[in-house]
């Protein structure tokens, strides 16, 4: 073999060889390229399973976050009624008691006018009303309102407004009767007379009578301090327990 022959056949030898070379490269490295996809395929996968649990972690606490925000604030809204509640309660019993006061002052005023019994027996059914209503609020508001003392509070003013309230109640009556003696004589004076002695006899009697009612505006409800007093001992409790200004009234 000559040399050339030679020279051309190791050329062939080493193409070959660098032919398997290139070949066995070509695919390591297409291995190490599938293994790298495949490696950050898995890694990306990994870090989006990360991030999904991770959102929906977030979304799952932010739900029991506002869970949790919804009871805090629908407890403060009924805690907050119910002290509202409690101190309506609480204000209803001294606007009762005020009613009956004013009560006090339209008999006085009343007892001016002799022309009817009306509004006498009017007032009455009022006292007799806003006495019910006291009382009912009382009740209620020693079950409703969890006040250390308040039974006492309560038992405090219910009496005197009791002994207030009856003592209106007894005085319109008596008044509303001697007004309807005062407009019976009266009347029967002047129309219903025979004589005149008769009928000077019957105008007597019906001043007289008309007298009973001017005596009655002298004088005042035996219990009125013990009222004014009471009621000026709640509203200062009152503003104890709610730091408000709560009106305070002269008793007649």
């Amino acid at each position: 073999m000559s040399g050339v022959e030679i020279l051309i056949f190791a050329l062939l030898i080493v193409g070959e060889m660098a032919c398997i070379y290139l070949v066995n490269n070509t695919k390591q490295l297409a291995k190490n390229n599938a293994d790298i996809l495949q490696n950050r395929d898995k890694e990306y996968e990994a870090e989006k399973g990360r991030n999904l649990a991770t959102k929906e972690d977030i979304e799952e606490i932010t739900k029991k976050v506002e869970e949790v925000k919804a009871e805090v604030s629908l407890a403060h809204q009924q805690k907050y009624d119910l002290l509202l509640e409690q101190k309506q309660l609480l204000i209803a019993i001294l606007n009762d008691a005020t009613k009956i006061t004013q009560a006090q002052n339209k008999l006085a005023l009343y007892l001016f006018d002799t022309s009817s019994r009306k509004k006498f027996d009017e007032l009455v059914e009022t006292v007799s009303d806003t006495m019910t209503h006291f009382f009912h609020s009382c009740n209620l508001t020693r079950v409703a309102v969890p006040i250390e003392d308040i039974d006492k509070r309560i038992e405090d003013l219910s009496v005197i407004v009791t002994l207030y309230g009856s003592h209106i109640s007894v005085t319109a009556t008596n008044a509303a009767s001697i007004v309807e003696q005062f407009n019976n004589e009266f009347d029967y004076a002047l129309h219903q007379a025979k004589t005149d002695e008769d009928k000077a006899t019957w105008m007597q009697r019906s001043v007289m009578t008309k007298q009973k009612i001017e005596n009655m505006r002298n004088k005042a409800n035996p219990y009125r301090n013990e009222m004014q007093a009471e009621v000026e001992k709640y509203c200062g409790w009152l503003k104890q327990l709610y730091g408000m200004e709560f009106f305070t009234f002269k008793v007649q």
